[in-house]
């Protein structure tokens, strides 16, 4: 049962039961069905801006960075652009140094192929990212973004 409170400022805020919302949810999904399984990863070393060109051909915003069979970091688009703006700006002779290494979440957002799709969520809440590497005995098996679990909800 819904109801409504006038909140500052002409806002109304709409509540539910905890009970009304579960009706007709399906079970929690595994991640590997979410997932995506092509992961296109790069080296600790590689300069940022290149890694911006991996991202652009592959067409992902989310890039492993793997060094031997070990995941050490997770670089997204929006940290790589971030990096390379901040220091264009600041100190432009330096931004061609930039490595992934460098920039990287670390250490790298990762759930078990075992978890739920409330698991990857609550991972990335509370790291503040927008993408988990799914792991399987520490080697990456897929990657899920908001992306995969916003489709996910639809498709149920």
């Amino acid at each position: 049962m819904g109801s409504e409170r006038d909140e500052p400022g002409g806002m109304a805020t709409i509540s539910r039961s905890r009970k009304g919302d579960q009706r007709g949810v399906p079970a929690d999904p595994v991640i590997t069905t979410l997932m995506t399984s092509r992961v296109v990863a790069v080296s600790p070393g590689m300069a940022l801006i290149e890694a911006l060109r991996v991202m652009d051909s592959a067409g992902v915003r989310h890039l492993p960075v793997v060094e031997g069979t070990r995941c050490v970091g997770l670089l997204t688009d929006v940290d790589v652009l971030r990096q390379l703006v901040t220091h264009a700006l600041v100190q432009p002779e330096s931004t061609a140094r930039l490595t992934a290494a460098e920039v990287c979440r670390q250490p790298a957002p990762v759930v078990p192929v075992w978890a739920t799709r409330a698991t990857a969520a609550h991972v990335m809440l509370a790291l503040g990212i927008d993408a988990v590497i799914v792991l399987e005995d520490d080697h990456i098996h897929g990657i899920v973004t908001t992306s995969d679990l916003v489709a996910s909800l639809v498709e149920r």
